[in-house]
C-alpha cells in the first residue's frame, strides 16, 4: 500500500481521491447548455459546453442586459436536454411568475421556487436544501439532477438593514452585507461541488468612483472569490425604422457585450457581443459570425461575406446573421472547435512522450 492510499485510509474523508482517480471536488463532469454556442464557446471553450456542474457562475451587469432572460434561457436547456432533471430558484426580486416560465416553454412541473428576502433567509434555505441532497446521495449513491439558480444576489438585504429599518434607525452596514456574502459561498460552494450541482446567478454592476475605476460587482469579495465564472454584461441599443409616414426609430433589441471577468476554464477578459431581439430573444447562432470568419469557415472582404465558392453572399452582418442558421451543423462546429480553443482556452502543458505521460 503507497503511502498516500494508507493515508487517504486513515484519514477517513470519504471525499479524498488520489488525482489520478479523478477530484470529486474538483472535476467538472458536465455543463448546463447556455443556449448559445458562442457564449458556450466563451464560458467554457466548448461550443457544445456551457455553464459547468458543480460551479459557481455569476451574470453580472446593469439593468436590461438580459441577465433573467440568459438564466430562464440556461434552466430550459437544462430541462429540455434531460427528463429527470429539475430547478431550484430562488428568487429575491418578486419578478418571477408562472406565465413567464410558460412562456419561456419551461416545465414548471419540475422548478421550485423559492422566495428569500435576506442573505441570512438565502444562506440558510441553501445550505439545509444541499445538505439534504448530499443526504439523498450518500444514501442511493446517485447525484441529484439539479440546477440552483439566484436571482438575484443584489437584491437581498440583510436582517441588519430589515431591524433598522423597523425601528427607524439609520445604523450603518459596517461591511456586516459583504461578510454575509462571504460566509454563504463559504457553505455552500463545497457542497456544490460534491453534488455536481451548478449554480447561476444574478447580480448588478456599478461603476467605481474614479474615473479610471473599473465596474464593481455588487456582492463584493465573496462572489469575486467564490464564483468560477463570472461574466460582465453591458448593452448598446438596436434600432429599427419604422414603415409609413413619420417614421420613427424603434428600439428593437440590445446588442449584448459579454466579457469573461474571471474565468478557471477560459482567459478572462476575452469578449463577444450577441445580439438580443426583444421579441425573438437570443437565438443559438447569434454571435457566431465573427467566430466563423475567424476560423476561416465564412470569408469576409470589405462589408461581403463569401462561404466556400459562393461569391458575396451577404453584404453587412445583419444580412449574414439571416442567413448563418445554413452554415451552422454539427460538421461546421467539429471543424470550428479546435479554433475557439485557441481563441479563448489557457494554453496546455504539452507531455513531453506517451510513455511519459502514461507514467
Amino acid at each position: 500500500m503507497s503511502v498516500l492510499s494508507s493515508i487517504l485510509k486513515e484519514i477517513k474523508n470519504p471525499y479524498a481521491t488520489i488525482a489520478k482517480d479523478g477530484l470529486i471536488c474538483g472535476d467538472i463532469h458536465g455543463y448546463v447548455d447556455s443556449g448559445s454556442y458562442a457564449l458556450n464557446a466563451l464560458v467554457s471553450g466548448d461550443l457544445r459546453g456551457g455553464y459547468p456542474k458543480g460551479k459557481v457562475t455569476a451574470l453580472a451587469g446593469e439593468k436590461g442586459t438580459g441577465k433573467t432572460f440568459l438564466l430562464l434561457k440556461a434552466i430550459k436547456e437544462s430541462l429540455d436536454a434531460d427528463p429527470e432533471a429539475e430547478v431550484l430558484f430562488f428568487e429575491s426580486e418578486g419578478a418571477l411568475t408562472k406565465n413567464m416560465l410558460i412562456e419561456r416553454g419551461i416545465d414548471v412541473d419540475r422548478v421550485a421556487i423559492f422566495p428569500v428576502s435576506t442573505l441570512e433567509d438565502f444562506r440558510n434555505q441553501a445550505v439545509n436544501t444541499l445538505d439534504l441532497l448530499i443526504d439523498q446521495w450518500e444514501a442511493t449513491d446517485e447525484l441529484p439532477n439539479v440546477t440552483l439558480c439566484l436571482d438575484s444576489l443584489g437584491m437581498l438585504g440583510s436582517e441588519h438593514e430589515l431591524s433598522t429599518a423597523k425601528s427607524g434607525e439609520n445604523k450603518a452596514d459596517m461591511g456586516k452585507k459583504a461578510q454575509l456574502v462571504k460566509s454563504i459561498f463559504r457553505l455552500i460552494t463545497l457542497k456544490l461541488s460534491l453534488l455536481q450541482v451548478p449554480m447561476i446567478l444574478t447580480a448588478h454592476t456599478y461603476n467605481g468612483m474614479g474615473k479610471y475605476d473599473p465596474k464593481k460587482l455588487s456582492g463584493g469579495q465573496g462572489v469575486e472569490l467564490a464564483a468560477s465564472i463570472i461574466i460582465f454584461l453591458s448593452k448598446t441599443g438596436v434600432r429599427a425604422e419604422s414603415k409609413g409616414k413619420g417614421k420613427i426609430k424603434n428600439l428593437v433589441g440590445n446588442n449584448i457585450t459579454f466579457i469573461l471577468h474571471k474565468g478557471r476554464l477560459t482567459v478572462e477578459g476575452s469578449k463577444l457581443i450577441i445580439g438580443l431581439d426583444f421579441k425573438e430573444g437570443i437565438k443559438r447562432n447569434n454571435g457566431m459570425v465573427p467566430l466563423l470568419v475567424g476560423g476561416g469557415i465564412l470569408k469576409k472582404s470589405g462589408a461581403w461575406y463569401s462561404h466556400g465558392d459562393d461569391k458575396n453572399i451577404a453584404q453587412g452582418e445583419a444580412n449574414m446573421y439571416a442567413m448563418v442558421d445554413k452554415f451552422v451543423n454539427d460538421e461546421v462546429l467539429d471543424e470550428l472547435q479546435p479554433y475557439v480553443e485557441k481563441l479563448f482556452c489557457y494554453g496546455a502543458v504539452e507531455n513531453s512522450t506517451e510513455e511519459d505521460s502514461n507514467e
